[in-house]
């Protein structure tokens, strides 16, 4: 509406003006998630990342958790800056149970319970299992398995006041069948599959279900920006470095996030697809 539109007809105008608002919000409100809480932690890299922005334009109200204060910061920013869409941040050390604990009661009174938890936490770790230190090994351990536990221990509570909750943890492939040189992050993940197994053989009886996501390598935003560079320095096209990459890893091509994020759209809007088989590890 401009201040012409006003001078020659203000009623005309500002009724054309609130018929535009309600159909904004008309919109707003027929998108999949709409005002469903989702609660990511570590949503601010890799398939997190991809994910947190997915869920945000199909109207979820995310509440970013995440133990990297920079990098949720960007994402943040980025985020706003493509979709105007406002997503709510919190760093915390999910290895530490009372400071995750606070990160969810912040989430919760600011968006109220979660319809659902995604655990995207994620620390590699790529070396032969003599040459990595002690104190590695707790770090990983601690961070990619007691850290998820942790965001679920202080979820279950606002599932349980929701009546139902979803819990989706993002594994490996690695974790099902190991890999050389990945014997700490796949002891981990294989860890998190496990969890969530027994999880939602547990909980499914209040009409909580956990999912346990198991991916390939997946050519995240991070991923691509790391292989062109090395494809650059090595003066080799970077569709044979990918080739090359997916061989090691025994997969015939990388997964594309969008398709980790189709499953995970699919759980959140009520697909029965996974009910009987919660541990997912197609993403074709």
């Amino acid at each position: 509406m401009t201040r012409s539109d006003l001078e020659k007809d203000p009623w005309l105008a500002i009724g054309a003006l609130l018929e535009k608002s309600a159909e904004a919000r008309d919109d707003k409100t027929s998108l999949p998630l709409s005002d469903k809480h989702i609660l990511i932690a570590g949503g601010d890299k890799g398939i997190g990342a991809h994910v947190t922005r997915s869920l945000a334009v199909l109207g979820a109200k995310v509440s970013l958790i995440s133990d990297d204060p920079i990098c949720v910061a960007f994402v943040r920013e980025k985020i706003h800056l493509s979709t105007e869409i406002e997503i709510h941040d919190y760093v915390t050390d999910f290895t530490n149970e009372d400071q995750t604990g606070q990160a969810i009661e912040w989430a919760t009174n600011l968006l109220g319970a979660p319809y659902s938890l995604i655990n995207a936490i994620d620390l590699p770790c790529s070396a032969p299992f003599g040459e990595i230190p002690a104190s590695d090994i707790q770090t990983v351990l601690s961070t990619n398995l007691l850290g998820p536990a942790n965001t679920i221990r202080g979820s279950l509570a606002g599932f349980k006041e929701n009546g139902s909750g979803i819990v989706i943890n993002i594994a490996a492939a690695i974790a099902l069948n190991g890999g050389a040189n990945q014997s700490i992050y796949a002891a981990s993940k294989a860890g998190l599959v496990a969890l969530g197994q027994s999880l939602n053989a547990e909980l499914s009886a209040q009409d909580i279900s956990v999912y346990s996501l198991c991916p390939g390598i997946t050519l995240t935003a991070d991923l691509e920006k790391t292989l062109a560079s090395i494809a650059e320095q090595q003066n080799i096209p970077f569709e044979s470095l990918l080739e090359q990459v997916s061989k090691a890893n025994n997969q015939p091509f990388l997964i594309n996030p969008k398709n980790v994020t189709v499953v995970i759209e699919e759980i959140l809007t009520g697909s029965t697809r996974y009910k009987d088989n919660p541990t997912i590890s197609n993403f074709d």
